[in-house]
């Protein structure tokens, strides 16, 4: 029996083959459309989920983790280790985590499950995934990975930019001025995760994700100007689609970085059904706190 076992919600947004090289577990979420539920990523993909609404012009929905199936996985994992870490995505945008606190609670499993909130979505649940399978490879003792954990989670840096206002105005995550700036003038937010809340970071006048991928290209090339990437971890760029302004933002990472080190991941259909296609971010490992 191993002593640790890492498990993420389905939001974490990491290319399939970490999951595997770092022993990861997942928790589906389940999204709902035209009176159909599916499991996230196992069922629906982001693109699959996307063309189902263009087609059908129908919103999706997606459910929180309930307790009781909280219970059930957490109750599976533990036939095979002693001890479960569940990274969740933000308790700001998710009951997840909250949901997950009841179902240690209730079942007795205190001194079996630590419950870690990662005030992050997508990549930036996926970084810190990795710093704590990384931990667990190193021996740590559960209360160095719990700390290392907090403190990561104040370093992880996540933009990115929504082409389509209607998927968040329809999941109540958009406000209407915001809805019609993004519809009306061609102004998309790029967005950024602060403390766990989505906070417009800037507006870009334009109507293809090319160019909101170079601003937020610009904020990482700030930081790495100062010397302030961890490259103990990789860079990712999560998108719904956005295949053109991924290699755009790939090819101007790369030349600063080196070949190999930026990483294009395919969303989760959780991030789809709220942001949408033509979606992309970046996400990365600072040295210091925001």
């Amino acid at each position: 029996m191993k002593k640790y076992q890492l498990i993420v919600d389905s939001c974490c947004d990491i290319p399939v083959e970490f999951y595997e090289k770092y022993d990861i577990t997942v928790i589906n979420y389940s999204i709902s459309f035209n009176e159909r539920t599916y499991q996230d990523r196992k069922e629906i993909t982001a693109d699959e989920l996307v063309s189902m609404v263009e087609k059908s012009k129908i919103m999706p929905k997606t459910e929180p983790l309930s307790v009781s199936l909280l219970q059930q996985a957490f109750e599976k994992s533990l036939k095979d280790a002693e001890h479960l870490l569940f990274l969740t995505a933000s308790s700001f945008i998710s009951s997840t985590y909250d949901n997950a606190l009841y179902a240690v609670k209730e079942a007795e499993l205190s001194k079996k499950v630590s419950v870690i909130d990662s005030r992050s979505i997508s990549s930036g649940i996926g970084l810190q995934a990795i710093g704590i399978a990384q931990d667990i490879e190193a021996k740590l003792s559960l209360e160095d990975i719990l700390a290392r954990a907090k403190e990561r989670r104040e370093r992880t840096r996540l933009f990115f930019s929504i082409q389509t206002m209607d998927f968040l105005q329809k999941s109540g995550k958009c406000f209407g001025l915001t809805y019609l700036l993004g519809n009306k003038f061609h102004i998309k937010p790029i967005v950024s995760i602060e403390d766990g809340k989505m906070q417009v970071s800037t507006l870009v006048k334009t109507k293809k994700s090319k160019k909101s991928a170079k601003h937020m290209a610009i904020s990482f090339l700030k930081e790495l100007k100062q010397e302030n990437i961890d490259f103990n971890y990789p860079v990712f760029l999560p998108h719904v689609g956005a295949q053109k302004a991924v290699k755009k933002a790939i090819k101007k990472l790369d030349c600063n970085v080196g070949d190999n080190f930026v990483i294009p991941v395919t969303s989760s259909g959780v991030i789809a059904a709220h942001c949408g296609d033509d979606t992309i971010g970046v996400a990365y490992m600072a040295k210091t706190n925001r």
